[in-house]
């Protein structure tokens, strides 16, 4: 589950045209089923602001978060398509410009161009099965870079919620392991922090799916049901409330 740099930004550039696609098609207006409080216009001009923001912090190199007050909002109706398309364009070529290693302020408190790489892969995957959901079947998720966003979630994402959590935190631990590749994961809260192995162990919680299903039920986009779940369903929900 390691991917390096073009990798990563081949799937932003791959997913978020994908957005393009049915933003140049499908109806504005539609409600997002995975997102209900977004419309399909809310949701593309929220995918091409994370883009403008996140390129506004690579092309200045800057050292820290930039005031978001400063990136234009996106337009109203079908003028939000090709401004999407011109926001899409501009994160590559910042992905594309930067290297790895280079500093950068990353708001999970790691401030590398890796960083970036990986979360504007993983931003646009998700967020392309959210469009496509909303005018009909979506694409699946490649297992492997579904995975990748499964470690991404534990390594980065749930760390970061967990230390800036208002409501309580999970009180149980929680087991995944899919079963259609290499991947086994034990989380737990240890005195407010978010602790994880790599290891088949006993959760309070345990879940069983593909790379797919794992990453989609994480980020609540499918129902737990869709998928085996074995223990305590509500410290499943608790888990899955820190990534949203």
């Amino acid at each position: 589950m390691s991917f390096d740099t073009d990798a990563y930004v081949a799937v932003t550039a791959r997913e978020g045209a994908a957005v393009a696609r049915v933003a140049a098609t499908g109806d504005l207006d539609a409600t997002v089923p995975s997102c209900p409080r977004w419309s399909l216009q809310k949701l593309v001009g929220h995918l091409g602001w994370v883009y403008n923001w996140v390129s506004e912090h690579i092309e200045q190199r800057s050292a820290t978060m930039l005031n978001r007050d400063d990136v234009p909002r996106p337009p109203q109706g079908e003028a939000v398509v090709d401004w999407y398309g011109e926001a899409h364009g501009r994160v590559l070529d910042a992905l594309r410009d930067i290297d790895p290693a280079e500093e950068v302020w990353g708001f999970a408190g790691i401030n590398t161009g890796a960083f970036w790489h990986q979360r504007m892969a993983h931003e646009s995957l998700i967020h392309r099965w959210d469009a496509e959901n909303t005018v009909g079947e979506p694409g699946g998720l490649d297992s492997e870079l579904a995975a990748d966003g499964v470690d991404e979630l534990i390594d980065v994402i749930l760390p970061f919620q967990v230390g800036i959590a208002i409501d309580p935190l999970p009180e149980g631990s929680l087991h995944l392991h899919r079963t259609d590749g290499e991947g086994e994961w034990l989380c737990r809260i240890h005195r407010g922090r978010l602790e994880a192995e790599r290891i088949h162990a006993r959760g309070d919680v345990a879940v069983r799916g593909t790379g797919e299903q794992l990453d989609l039920v994480l980020w609540r986009r499918i129902d737990p049901g869709d998928v085996e779940v074995f223990g305590d369903v509500d410290v499943l929900a608790a888990w899955t409330a820190l990534g949203r």
